[in-house]
């Protein structure tokens, strides 16, 4: 009888033991599936922060190229205004030497 109580004893704890084996297992897969959640989360957002960091060093390169266009252009204006410019000088200068040159040295027409 006693026997039988004690074999129905480490029957009962043999069960127990696997039975808490089985939720250690159960709870390292868990939390392996967690931490590979985690990580997968973390990879994506690191990916999402590179994208953002590459889009913003773009649209830095792109302003960077629209400035010095407009710089250029602004210089190649001036200098057309520039010369424009110095061309109407150089026109009424020549109509004014024409002028007096026509209307001679006494101020009389000829």
């Amino acid at each position: 009888m006693k026997r039988k109580i004690k074999k129905e004893e480490e029957e009962e704890e043999e069960e127990e033991d696997k039975k808490k084996e089985e939720e250690k297992k159960k709870n390292k897969k868990e939390e392996k599936k967690k931490e590979e959640e985690k990580k997968k989360k973390n990879k994506k957002k690191e990916e999402e922060e590179e994208k953002k960091n590459k889009k913003k060093e773009e649209e830095k390169k792109e302003n960077k190229k629209k400035k010095e266009e407009d710089e250029k252009n602004k210089k190649k204006k001036e200098k057309e205004e520039k010369k424009k410019k110095e061309e109407e000088k150089k026109r009424r200068r020549r109509r004014r030497t024409r002028r007096r040159r026509r209307k001679g040295r006494g101020g009389r027409s000829r």
